[in-house]
C-alpha cells in the first residue's frame, strides 16, 4: 500500500504536467487562431484585389527598403499547394482553395479547444483532490481484484480485435468491389 505522501507528490507532479500541457495545448490554439485570422484576411484581399486594374503598393528591395509600384493583374495569383508545388490560378479559384484550408483550420481550432478543455478538467480533479488532502477529509481508496483487472483487460483486447477485423473485412470487401468494377 502506498504512503499518503507518496500519493500527495504524485498528485503534484501529475498536476505540474498537466499545466505544462495546458501551456503548450494553449500557445497551439493561438497558433491556430492567427493562422485562421491571417487566411481570413487573404480570402478577404482576394475577393478585394480583382475590383481594379492596378493596386498601388509598396515593393521590398531588400530587407530594409521599398520603392512605390503598382500591382497589374491582379487576378492572377500563385497558389502554395504544399512543399515545393505552386499552381497559378484566378482569384476565384484561389479563395476556393483558401476557403478549404479555412475550414480545416476551423477544425482544428475546435478540436484544440477540446482538448484544452479536458485538460482544465483534469485540473480541477487534481486540485480537487490537493484541497480534499489538505482538509484531512476522508479519503477512501478504489480497489479492484486482479482478476476484475485482467478480465476488464481481456473485454477491452477482444473488442479491439474484434474492431481491426472488421475494419479489415471491410477493406477486402472495397477491394473486392474495385476488382469487379475494373473487371466490368
Amino acid at each position: 500500500m502506498d504512503s499518503p505522501e507518496f500519493l500527495d507528490s504524485a498528485i503534484k507532479v501529475y498536476n505540474v504536467e498537466v499545466h505544462i500541457a495546458i501551456r503548450s495545448q494553449e500557445e497551439q490554439l493561438s497558433q491556430l487562431r492567427t493562422a485562421h485570422s491571417n487566411l481570413k484576411q487573404t480570402i478577404q484581399t482576394l475577393v478585394e484585389l480583382p475590383n481594379r486594374l492596378r493596386h498601388p503598393a509598396m515593393i521590398p528591395l531588400g530587407k530594409h527598403a521599398f520603392f512605390p509600384g503598382h500591382l497589374t493583374h491582379t487576378n492572377e495569383v500563385m497558389v502554395h499547394l504544399g512543399g515545393q508545388y505552386y499552381v497559378e490560378a484566378s482569384a476565384a479559384v484561389a479563395r476556393g482553395i483558401l476557403q478549404r484550408r479555412l475550414d480545416v483550420l476551423a477544425e482544428g481550432v475546435s478540436k484544440a479547444q477540446q482538448q484544452l478543455q479536458a485538460l482544465r478538467g483534469r485540473l480541477d480533479v487534481t486540485q480537487s483532490s490537493l484541497r480534499a488532502d489538505s482538509d484531512d477529509s476522508e479519503a477512501f481508496e478504489i480497489r479492484s481484484s486482479i482478476e476484475e483487472s485482467d478480465a476488464l483487460l481481456a473485454s477491452a483486447a477482444g473488442k479491439r480485435k474484434q474492431a481491426a477485423t472488421s475494419a479489415h473485412r471491410q477493406q477486402q470487401q472495397q477491394q473486392q468491389q474495385q476488382q469487379q468494377q475494373q473487371q466490368q
